[in-house]
Formats: structure tokens, sequence, C-alpha cells
């Protein structure tokens, strides 16, 4: 086996007389007998016993070294990667140099999880954004209905004005103070619609939050200028095409069923902090009038504030699941989205510490972490998709514990043995505009789906049984359904790093994702869109966390200590790490 792996190895063994190269190193020997320019030379001895492999850095400390180069300790400590095993292998394969090795200060930048962890990114949802393919074109057609009959923006031609007869978002972000100073209260000043209205409520609602929780208004709150530049009508419209269009966010909202006019307040206001998120520039400058850390903690304040109402009623009754809570607990979501993206220690760390635990429990006490769809041959179009808002907000709940768990070492808050709710439904049917559509959908897919549970496709996963498994429900796995299997790996690998001995169930998990990569193989190139085509290098960089912990260099990186961090810099840099090793391989 060792001979035949030589052949593949890309190794050269040189005779020392001619200069001849061989794959193998008795071949070469056999030849140096016989060779022809030899005379009466004598062959080399060859040294006796195993060759050393480890690099000096590795030797020095008496420690196990892998077969790249340079070894992943090596790059972590930013070091030389210099040894006998080194100068062997590298002037042994000096004649194939030509074939030009990686460079070993060339960085991958195409790696997803490389830049959305770099230390100098001020907003990362403005990047994901970017990543999601813009995928709800119909939504600008199906925003016109809120468009208010004394907007002026409808009086020009529509070929004329960029978004279908309103100003550029971008415009209105961006003005200055000045315009803003001789308005009035509102900011619709002559509602004409239930929007209008809505929008207005909402800006009396925030106004009174403030003062309540804030008098002074200094650590809460925000000038008119905020007002009118997110909830004026023409604004927030904007931001709500902007949110549908730059986010997928159909994975949270139902946008053919959506009302605007109905939905709960704090989920518009929710919905236009999405959109104005990712209207600020990339290098972090707050030139518009939405960007100051006091208006998002107002609005966070704000909707875990009617969050608390809603799961403690002041009566003490039990909290009953009744649409307004649902839209509630998709704000706070959001929002929490929105602002774990801040590149800020302080938020980053009420995030962790008070909302999102906040979000789980009330998510746990209103049963929903659980749900299933119903069993019947047609369900109605409008259950149906009431309960896949409540899967699917159980499901983004819980990848958005994940996140940190990866990233930042944060202990999780979900366990998976709760997580027994079916998945998302097929996109089809998510997507369907109209109850006929729906109907027609069902009766072509339910023939081939089957439900699973993210417990139960992590129980597969990790099943001596895989034929009968998982294996058996690969007509039923999507790309989303793999997107979120690995991520549901990340409490496992975390909890595997921090609190077991590693090798007692080392084997298992990588097993479990070498069967996730199988898996991941089998979908279609097509399917591969967005976010989740990254996740290949999810299950790559768990793989080298792993096996760097079996090697305990756990020493020699502040990440693989397990300890949790506030910044993204240490699994930057363990991923830059991760990324030239792969180079090398």
């Amino acid at each position: 086996m060792r001979r035949h792996e030589a052949t593949h190895s890309g190794s050269q063994h040189p005779c020392q007389f001619c200069g001849k190269s061989f794959a193998r190193s008795d071949v070469a020997r056999r030849h140096a007998r016989s060779c022809a320019t030899r005379g009466h030379e004598p062959l080399q001895k060859a040294r006796r016993g195993r060759k050393p492999h480890a690099c000096n850095h590795c030797f020095a400390q008496k420690l196990a070294c892998g077969p790249q180069r340079p070894c992943l300790r090596c790059l972590l400590h930013g070091l030389p990667c210099t040894g006998v095993g080194v100068e062997v292998e590298s002037s042994s394969t000096s004649t194939s140099s030509s074939t030009a090795s990686p460079d070993r200060n060339h960085i991958d930048h195409t790696s997803l999880l490389l830049q959305i962890t770099d230390p100098g990114l001020q907003y990362a949802t403005v990047f994901l954004a970017a990543k999601e393919p813009s995928c709800n074109r119909m939504m600008r057609h199906h925003l016109q209905q809120y468009v208010p009959h004394s907007s002026q923006a409808l009086e020009t031609p529509a070929l004329d004005i960029p978004f279908w007869g309103f100003d550029d978002p971008l415009r209105d972000l961006f003005l200055d103070e000045s315009r803003y100073q001789d308005l009035a209260l509102f900011p619709n000043q002559h509602p004409t619609s239930n929007l209008e209205f809505r929008l207005n409520q909402l800006t009396t609602d925030l106004r009174e939050f403030c003062i309540t929780h804030s008098p002074s208004s200094q650590a809460l709150g925000f000038s008119v200028t905020s007002y009118a530049a997110i909830l004026s009508a023409e604004n927030f419209l904007n931001l709500v095409d902007m949110f549908f269009l730059r986010w997928d966010s159909q994975w949270l909202l139902h946008w053919p069923t959506f009302d605007l006019e109905k939905a709960s307040l704090p989920l518009l206001l929710a919905i236009a902090l999405s959109g104005t998120a990712f209207s600020r520039a990339e290098d972090g400058v707050e030139t518009d009038p939405v960007s100051s850390k006091a208006f998002y903690q107002t609005a966070e304040a704000y909707i875990f504030d009617r969050l608390d109402a809603f799961c403690s009623p002041a009566d003490g009754t039990e909290p009953m699941l009744h649409d307004d809570i649902i839209e509630v607990c998709q704000a706070a979501l959001l929002v929490e989205v929105i602002q774990k993206s801040v590149n800020d220690t302080g938020i980053r760390r009420r995030m962790f510490a008070k909302r999102h635990p906040t979000l789980v429990a009330a998510l746990r006490s209103l049963g929903i972490l659980g749900i299933k769809h119903r069993d019947c041959t047609m369900p109605s179009w409008v259950l149906f998709i009431r309960e896949e808002l409540l899967i699917r907000l159980s499901i983004w709940t819980f990848l958005t514990d994940a996140l940190p768990t990866l990233v930042f070492n944060q202990p999780p808050s979900m366990i998976i043995s709760e997580m027994i709710g079916d998945l998302p439904c097929d996109e089809k049917l998510w997507n369907a505009a109209t109850e006929t559509d729906f109907n027609k959908e069902w009766r072509e897919t339910t023939t081939t789906q089957h439900r699973l549970s993210i417990q139960q496709l992590v129980a597969n996963l990790f099943d001596d049984n895989w034929e009968l498994g998982l294996r058996g429900n690969r007509s039923s796995l999507s790309v989303d359904h793999l997107f979120i299997m690995i991520w549901a790996l990340q409490p496992i690998i975390f909890n595997l790093r921090t609190t077991v001995p590693m090798q007692s169930s080392l084997s298992s998990v990588l097993r479990a994702l070498q069967r996730w990569r199988s898996a991941w193989d089998d979908t279609p190139q097509s399917h591969r869109v967005g976010l989740v085509s990254h996740s290949p290098e999810l299950a790559r960089l768990n793989k080298m966390i792993l096996e760097a912990g079996l090697r305990n260099d756990a020493k020699f990186s502040t990440y693989l200590s397990g300890l949790a961090l506030e910044d993204t810099m240490h699994i930057h840099e363990l991923i830059k790490a991760v990324r030239v090793s792969d180079q090398y391989r």
C-alpha cells in the first residue's frame, strides 16, 4: 500500500550518478546499482530507521506534525515550517517545481467564512445580502397597492424614475438634517392610506417608549430625521422593497400573504431596519441618518419589550399563540440577525447574554420548537402557511444559535433533541402565489416528500445503519436541508471540543462529516446558489478544527482553546491558516 501511495505522492527519487528521477525509492536504488555512469563509485548507504517527518518547530516540542507543508501549527503562529523532513521533501521535488507550488502568503479571498469573519468588516449583513440571489421581483408589483394616493412620485412616468415610481431608496438615506427641520411631528403629515396611519402610530409608540424608558432621551431615542427616513410611506416602501430584493427573506416571511396594513408594528419596524442595514456603506462610514447605534438600540429594545409583554401577561395567564405574538417573534429574530452582524463588542455581548436567550425562551414557552404539519390529504393553504411560518421561525432561530457557537465559541442555548418539528417544506409549496397554485404543487410534491426533523437528520447521520437511514431519504433532501444539517452539527462539535475526551467520539463526528459531504455531492449543481453553496467550506473547517484538537493544538490558538470570544479575529486567523493549508494538499 505504501509503495502504491508513493506513485501518487508526486515525490521523486533521483539517481546519485546520472540524476534520473524515479517515483519509488527501491526502483531508484535498483537502477543505481547498474547505472552506466556509475563506474566504480560506491552506493550511498541508506539510513536505517524511520525518516523524520516533523518540522523543526513541532519536533522541538515533541508534537506530532501533519503531512501537509507548511503544517497547521506553523501557519497559526506565522513560523517558517522547516526541518529535516521538510527539506528532504522540498529537495526531492525540486525537479517538479515548475508546476508552481502555491505561494505561502497567498490567501483565497473568495472564501465566504474568511470574508464575513474579517475583523475589519463593519456590517456583515451588507456582505451577506450581496451573496444572496435577488429572486423575488414579484414583490415590487405586490407593493404597488400600498402606494399613497397623494404620492407625488406616481405623477412622473415610471420609465423616468428608478424603482417603479419611487425615488432612489439610497437618496433619502444620505440627506442632511436641514431637509427635515420643518417637518411636522409625524413623518406622514397628511395620511391618506391605512399604511400611513399605521406608520404614524408606530412613530407615536416609539416616542412614548423612549420617554418611558429613557426620560433624558440620551440612552435611547433618535431625531425627527430618522423617523422621516424610515417611517414616511415612500421611504418605508422602498426599504421593504430593498429588504425583499437584497435578502432572501422568503425563508421567514411569506410574501404572497404578507399584508403591510395588517402586520404588527414591531414587524414593520424590523423589516424597515433590515432594509436600512443593506443601504449602509460597506466601509462602515455612518453617513445616513439611521445608522446611529441609538436608533437601532431603541428599535431593538422596543421589539423585545413587546416580546416580553406578550410572553409574560400582566394577569399571570399563560401566553396564547396568536398572529401578533408570532410576528413579534419574527421581528425579534430579524433584529437579532441585524445586531449580531454589527462589529461592536457591546452589542454582541448584549445579544448573546440577553436578547437571544429571551427569544429562545419565548419559542419554548409557546411550544413553537416542536411544530409539525398536520396529517391530511389536502391541507388548507392558510393553515399550512401558518404552520410553515412557525416551522421556519423555529429552524432559523436554531441556526442563529449555532452561528455564535462556531464563530465565538458561545455555548449553545438550544439542543438538538428539542428540534423535533418538521423541516421547511418544498420551496414550490412555499412560493405558491395563490391557493390554486398551492393545491397544484401539493399534488405534485407530496408523492416524493418525506417529513423529517433536525433531530432525525442528525441521528441518521451518526447511525451505524446509514444505508437504511438518511440514504433512504436522499430524494427528500434539498440543498437547504443539507445547509441546515451542517449547522446542526456545530453544537455537537463544540461540545466534543470542550466537554468530553476528543478521542472517544472523534471518529463518529468525522464519519458524519464525510457522510454529509457524500449527500451534498449528490445534489444538483444548479440548486447550490446563495449562501447554501458555501456549505462544504464549513464542513471542511469543522474537519480541520477537530483534527487540530486531536493534535492538542489548543495551546497554540485562542480559538481552539474553546474559550468564549467576543470578536472574529481568532477564527479569522484559523480560517486563513486552513485555506493556506488546503493549497498545499
